[in-house]
């Protein structure tokens, strides 16, 4: 391998090595930003780490922000890609809080008492 191409080689992997560290970079400067109550440029740095790598923490956050900033547009499309994202997710993530739990949970029909139905008269 000539010198060149070792020169080269470690470039690369400088640059490689620069971007891994980005996105994290980007959601801590989103969480500096979401406590000091910036809400629309914590947005845009959550933005920028999720094109950087998706996470379901990075899309809670990035709801939360847009939701703070007053975008329901974008609060609501990061929220339905969090549900996609976070399928089977609610007992390995603590953060989620049961969500995926309580998700299917509210789309079960409701159930009937077997009971018959009190009159007003009888309540009294």
């Amino acid at each position: 391998m000539t010198a060149r191409a070792i020169v080269g080689v470690l470039a690369a992997a400088l640059v490689l090595a620069g971007c891994a560290g980005a996105a994290a970079d980007h959601e801590k400067l989103g969480d500096r930003d979401y406590a000091e109550r910036h809400f629309g440029d914590a947005l845009v740095e959550y933005g920028l780490a999720i094109k950087q790598g998706a996470t379901p923490r990075l899309r809670a956050k990035a709801g939360a922000a847009a939701l703070h900033a007053g975008d329901l547009v974008a609060a609501a499309e990061q929220y339905r890609q969090l549900a996609g994202e976070g399928k089977g997710l609610g007992a390995r993530q603590p953060w989620l809080g049961g969500l995926a739990a309580r998700s299917r949970a509210a789309r079960r029909p409701a159930r009937r008492s077997r009971r018959p139905a009190r009159s007003a008269a009888t309540k009294a």
